[in-house]
This record gives C-alpha cells, structure tokens and sequence, in this order.
C-alpha cells in the first residue's frame, strides 16, 4: 500500500518559537486509519490545522502522496482530495438547510442536489426524512442537528475524498447524534474506501471507526 499521508518531524504553532505540537511524525497508508488521542491542549486540533494549512507557524514536512505540500494553499489541499471537519463544525444558520447544502456543493461540476443526497442516503441520515424540513432556517435545527448538517456540507464539499480528517466529531452531541455520526463515517469509509485521520476523546469511536490509535502527548 502506499503512503498517502507522511507527517515528518512536524512542530506547529500559532506564535513563531512557541510551538503546541512538537517533532510529530505520522504515516497513513491509502485506505488505511488512524485514530489521534490526546489530552486537551496537547496539540490533536492543531495538528489537524497543520496537515491543512491552517497552522500560521510549522516546522518539517507534510507528504501527500510521496509529494511535499507544507507551503501549499489550504484551498488547493482541499482540491487534492482532503476533507477537513473542524472541531464543532460550521453552518449558516440564517440560510435554509437546503441551501447550507446547496453552498458545499457548488464547486462541483455536474453534481444533480437531491441525487448527491440520495445517493450517500443524507436525508435520512441528517434526519430529514421528511424533506419540508430542508426549507427550515438551519438555526432551527437543532444542535446536534446542526453539527450532523456541518459534517454532511464537509463530505458533500470535498474534491474526490481520498483522506477525511475529522476534528472530534462525537463531541458535544448527544448519543443518538453519535450514533447517527457513527453509521455516517462508517458508510463513508466503506463505500469511497478512503483514508481517515480521525481526532476524539471518545475511545468508542476510535476503536470502531480506526485500526490504530496515536496519543500525542506534551
């Protein structure tokens, strides 16, 4: 198998001299997962920055495929094939559900709105088995409704996935939210065979959805 992701003696920070994550080192084989652990504070989020080039201030390399991209655009990472879910996920909450998913596909080319959907099985998914409710403010939704609607917009919003980073995705939501996210991450995996890099605190999580667990620590 080849390595699609190479993380080489990686420091990252948001002060320059002042780094959070420290001479980290990482590989991820294509089709292969890695689950990250960590106290808070030890550097899991900032590592997900990192890989997409968010981090203002980094040391040592990030590999895609074989090739260094540790000064190349976050946008362009994303347009190689890297979805990134960050921790707590993102709406527009004045904007309607459809239009939150409507928004994460409009860089694609050719992609039918309710065939994407079907598709994946979204719509029952995000809980919308009744399909008025994608007229519905996405502040009316609720939280965990909302955190599933954000994860849904990140896989819909990638560019031919090949590696999904999920920044604890379980956090903060009940257990049927988790359950829903579960079955989501599992089908993803299965179905797009990808790679995943996936940060959580819930050990549940980790043991199910990946082969081999990290701990960052200080």
């Amino acid at each position: 198998m080849n390595n699609i992701l190479e993380i080489v003696n990686l420091s990252a920070g948001y002060h320059q001299n002042k780094f959070i994550l420290n001479n980290f080192n990482l590989t991820l084989q294509e089709g292969g997962s890695v689950g990250i652990i960590g106290q808070n504070g030890s550097g899991k989020s900032t590592l997900a920055k990192a890989i997409m080039g968010i981090t203002p201030y980094t040391q040592g390399k990030v590999l895609w495929n074989g090739i260094d991209i540790t000064n190349v655009p976050t946008n362009l990472r994303n347009n190689m094939g890297i979805a990134y879910f960050m921790q707590g996920g993102n709406v527009f909450g004045n904007l309607s559900v459809e239009e939150n998913i409507r928004i994460a596909l409009q860089n694609k080319k050719n992609v039918k709105f309710v065939k994407e959907l079907e598709q994946l099985e979204l719509l029952d998914l995000i809980l919308f088995k009744n399909k008025q409710r994608l007229l519905l403010n996405a502040f009316n939704l609720s939280g965990g409704e909302r955190h599933l609607l954000a994860f849904v917009m990140v896989l819909l919003g990638s560019h031919d996935m090949k590696l999904l980073i999920a920044d604890e995705p379980s956090s903060s939501v009940d257990m049927k939210i988790q359950g829903e996210l579960l079955k989501l991450i599992s089908k993803v995996i299965s179905d797009k065979n990808i790679s995943v890099l996936l940060i959580e605190q819930n050990v549940h999580f980790l043991k199910t959805l990946t082969n081999n667990i990290v701990s960052i620590t200080n």
